[in-house]
């Protein structure tokens, strides 16, 4: 006989400031924070910087696990989309968002 253990789920909600929400996600409670804002964001189908908690604490280690950040079943988060910024040269450009993770270059890389 098999035995199998049961993943013990998490349910949260995930919203733009907006509003515009990624209705209730479940993901395993053993997740870590970057598989929730990966999921939350595959769901909004929209990139953000940072997911913010009900306490407004902000969740910046993607490797912490949900627990150890404190999430709690039917928990509402607060994805926060960065601003864009934008750097030029007369022949490159940059852009990023802060508290993004990449920068996105176009142009003449010796300028």
């Amino acid at each position: 006989r098999r035995c199998s253990k049961l993943k013990k789920m998490l349910e949260v909600t995930v919203a733009l400031p907006s509003g515009r929400n990624a209705g209730r996600l479940s993901i395993p409670q053993s997740s870590k924070v970057g598989e929730l804002k990966v999921l939350a964001q595959k769901s909004l189908g929209q990139r953000f910087a940072r997911l913010v908690t009900p306490d407004a604490r902000v969740l910046t280690d993607p490797a912490q696990s949900l627990e150890d950040a404190g999430l709690k079943d039917g928990d509402q988060l607060t994805a926060i989309v960065g601003q864009a910024n934008l750097a030029s040269t007369d022949k490159a450009f940059a852009s990023w968002c802060c508290g993004g993770d990449s920068v996105v270059t176009w142009g003449d890389a010796h300028s």
